[in-house]
């Protein structure tokens, strides 16, 4: 019996790769330029820190930022770094100070270098019980940790008071020793900064819940809410503080370590998390799982180009190798093709249509939404479009932008289709079978159009097909 499960597994392997090329845009399945093997070495020894006893204890005062509930279930009333963060973003002189020293007594009391998770207690217990409250005893970048050390070194920067540069220090320090993805969880280590760890004298990744839950049925304090928290590896574009910070840092102390430190996890990231359709498990709902080096989930969902760090991807994406594209130029690609599903010519009418979802999938092409919905929501299509117009206005490479034109050129001309079809460019759920759901048409033109007539705009006259396309839509709209 056994043996049989396994001929039939191995038969369904083969089958899968024999697929692949079948049903996957070629550039897709390039071998992918391999990473040197994971350096976790640094140049420069770890800097000395002392850290100084807080000034005020967490007693003795009421915070100047109140509590409050996160996620509409109220699992939490709590205070955490990001309030703090960015509060001391805003204020200057005694305010600043004032609040710098709240949050080191709320966050980093006595010598703690890693800022915890929060400062409360859970509002409302789950009547399922298939939940935990959040541990006060973890440090969480979500939770605005990373933020809060950034914003401490730029209040020294303007303060020049040793205080906050010790601590920051021993917070780089300690991520260096204890936050990266080592033998801890693994054969296969990488030098990629743990999004998440439980406070402790050797700080650790969290074991994974004995509930069974994963990133989507745990609660978290973020504004993204419980399906984006990155329990158990990294995202550093939700981590760009702390990439930020060790490269302010290198240049404040004129050491190379703490640049080293960021260059080395970024590339590494660029090059080995790349999925086969380009895209990269960051954003909404995905990251990278240190134990088990994989993305966490299929699904990845952008809602907005931060750009924090998009020149250093830039720069530190490897060379690829002659008529191959770049890893943010298969990136791009993944934006399109990953998120746009096109209706077949069975479709009649509605063949044609591009139905964009929030959602994108990460190991293939897109596809309808397991829902029946498509949610065509205009603040992921300008996110979406902000990354697709840098790469083709930086891209050097013929070829990449020809393509990448025809993508955005099918895809308006898909909208002119729902045009034709329903006289509007909705940005509404739709149905698989591309009817907008519950039959209603309800007009949501302006916001889409605005958005889409913006890359006539930028790229229109690089591109006059897409000027056309636009044009065309826009007609459409009108009449």
């Amino acid at each position: 019996m056994t043996r049989s499960v396994y001929r039939i597994a191995m038969l369904g392997v083969i089958g899968l790769g024999l697929v692949l090329p079948l049903i996957l845009p070629a550039q897709f399945l390039e071998a992918k330029t391999q990473a040197p093997a994971s350096d976790m070495t640094l140049p420069g020894k770890p800097l000395p820190y002392k850290i100084p006893k807080p000034r005020l204890e967490r007693s003795s005062f009421t915070p100047s930022i109140a509590a409050r509930g996160w996620n509409k279930r109220g699992w939490l009333k709590a205070i955490v770094p990001e309030q703090y963060a960015d509060a001391l973003r805003k204020a200057n002189g005694e305010k600043a100070e004032r609040l710098a020293q709240e949050a080191i007594a709320i966050f980093l009391p006595g010598d703690c270098t890693l800022p915890r998770t929060i400062d409360g207690e859970p509002a409302i217990e789950n009547p399922k019980g298939d939940r935990e409250p959040f541990p006060h005893h973890w440090y969480h970048s979500h939770m605005g940790g990373a933020r809060l050390m950034y914003e401490l070194f730029r209040l020294y920067q303007k303060t020049h008071n040793d205080e906050y540069l010790q601590r920051v220090i021993g917070y780089a320090e300690t991520m260096i020793e204890y936050g990266r993805d080592d033998e801890r969880y693994g054969p296969k280590t990488s030098p990629l900064f743990a999004s998440c760890l439980v406070l402790a004298a050797k700080p650790v990744l969290p074991e994974p819940f004995k509930n069974g839950m994963t990133n989507e049925g745990f609660p978290t304090v973020t504004w993204q809410g419980g399906h984006k928290a990155c329990y158990f590896g990294c995202d550093p574009e939700e981590d760009a503080e702390l990439y930020e910070l060790l490269y302010l840092l290198s240049d404040e102390l004129k050491t190379p370590r703490y640049k080293a430190a960021a260059d080395n996890a970024l590339r590494w990231w660029l090059v080995n998390t790349q999925q086969v359709n380009g895209l990269y498990p960051w954003g909404e709902h995905c990251d990278w799982n240190f134990r088990e080096d994989a993305p966490i989930d299929h699904m990845v969902e952008l809602t907005a180009h931060t750009g924090r760090l998009w020149k250093k991807y830039h720069e530190l994406q490897p060379v690829p190798p002659a008529g191959q594209y770049t890893c943010m130029e298969r990136h791009v690609l993944g934006l399109m093709r990953g998120f746009n599903y096109y209706l077949p010519e069975s479709a009649g009418e509605r063949a044609g249509i591009v139905l964009f979802s929030r959602h994108g999938e990460l190991y293939g092409e897109s596809h309808p939404a397991p829902d029946g919905e498509q949610d065509m929501w205009e603040k992921h299509l300008f996110g979406r479009l902000q990354y697709i117009k840098e790469e083709y206005l930086a891209s050097k490479n013929p070829a990449f932008r020809k393509e990448m034109a025809a993508e955005l050129v099918k895809f308006v001309k898909g909208l002119s289709q729902i045009a034709r079809v329903y006289k509007c460019v909705p940005g509404v759920p739709f149905n698989a079978d591309g009817t907008i759901k519950g039959g209603k048409n309800p007009n949501r033109s302006g916001p889409i159009l605005k958005t889409v007539q913006k890359l006539k705009k930028d790229l229109g006259d690089a591109e006059p097909t897409i000027a056309a396309a636009v044009d065309e839509l826009t007609s459409l709209c009108k009449n």
